[in-house]
């Protein structure tokens, strides 16, 4: 899946005879349903693979993991408020299209992350760039606590997983994540991964 659509978006302009032609997308928003999902694989690996169009010049995102809407009459995968996704969308064109610099056209990209304390109690600060004045939860991505955001995951070195939470440092720049791994019989694990929002039981867990 994660090859397709980079794949597509080549195709379509190899066909048109458009060479890098400008493709701006939006990034699937959270999805709650009843019952078991319509297709094999979560929404979570459909993101992650959107996300793989950006290797390819003049193409954008748009993010809209903070527009969950679960009371939507239209199924909440179509997000009521489009004027925001309209405006992520034309601040993209900005940059990408017209050249024109926005200060902020991007949403908030992970840059690095640094282990600040180990086993059992592991802090694991994450940073950020493109996030204009500071970084801020919102309710749609953090539904539980909007200043302890949950539905982070932190992966160890013997392939588990393991629930974390997050809060936004003091100078509003970064995330810090916490995870007790009391429970954890093996103190020798390392930490092999973080992850936002992948957990694929997502669709029922909301």
């Amino acid at each position: 899946k994660q090859c397709l659509f980079p794949e597509m978006i080549s195709d379509w302009r190899a066909s048109w005879g458009q060479g890098e032609l400008p493709f701006l997308f939006v990034q699937l928003a959270p999805y709650t349903i009843d019952g078991p999902l319509p297709f094999p694989y979560s929404l979570a690996d459909m993101r992650l693979a959107q996300t793989t169009g950006l290797i390819l010049n003049n193409v954008g995102m748009a993010s809209t993991i903070d527009l969950g809407d679960p009371d939507s009459p239209f199924y909440n995968i179509h997000p009521r408020d489009k004027q925001t996704v309209g405006a992520r969308l034309a601040l993209l064109a900005d940059e990408i299209i017209y050249k024109t610099n926005p200060a902020t056209w991007q949403g908030p990209t992970y840059v690095a992350s640094s282990i600040q304390s180990d086993y059992p109690n592991v802090e694991i600060v994450v940073n950020f760039m493109n996030i204009a004045e500071g970084l801020e939860f919102k309710e749609a991505a953090c539904p539980y606590n909007i200043s302890v955001c949950a539905w982070w995951e932190v992966g160890l070195s013997d392939g588990t997983w393991h629930n974390a939470t997050a809060t936004i440092t003091s100078d509003s720049f970064a995330v810090m994540i916490s995870v007790d791994l009391s429970e954890e019989k093996d103190e020798s694990v390392q930490v092999a991964g973080l992850r936002y929002l992948y957990y694929r039981g997502e669709e029922k867990r909301r």
